[in-house]
């Protein structure tokens, strides 16, 4: 695959999970009525877990290929795509939140 085509598929990949994350997000969908949650807070989360990505990114591409990380993280952003709608208490959420904006953090590190 040329770096071009690489380039074009993660950034496909990032807008299609980012724009179907937001039509689901339990925020605009309203939390549940038994998670008394402020899912405010718990989408902050996700920012922190942006925020830590992209350094630890830079350290983790000084011994691997930003193919292998390209990979790996695309398909841990792939796989926590519907764990958000999953959740049943907010430690929970906001777990899921940070661990997702940490995979997709990771692709503005460079």
């Amino acid at each position: 695959m040329t770096p071009r085509l690489a380039t074009f598929t993660v950034v496909a990949i990032n807008g299609a999970m980012m724009g179907t994350w937001v039509r689901h997000n339990p925020v605009a969908a309203g939390p549940p009525r038994d998670l008394e949650v402020d899912a405010w807070l718990c989408l902050l989360c996700m920012a922190a877990g942006a925020l830590v990505s992209m350094p630890l990114t830079g350290h983790i591409l000084d011994g691997r290929s930003s193919a292998s990380v390209d990979a790996a993280a695309t398909l841990i952003f792939c796989l926590m795509l519907p764990l958000p709608l999953l959740a049943t208490s907010p430690i929970t959420l906001a777990a899921i939140l940070f661990v997702f904006g940490a995979s997709g953090g990771r692709w503005t590190s460079r």
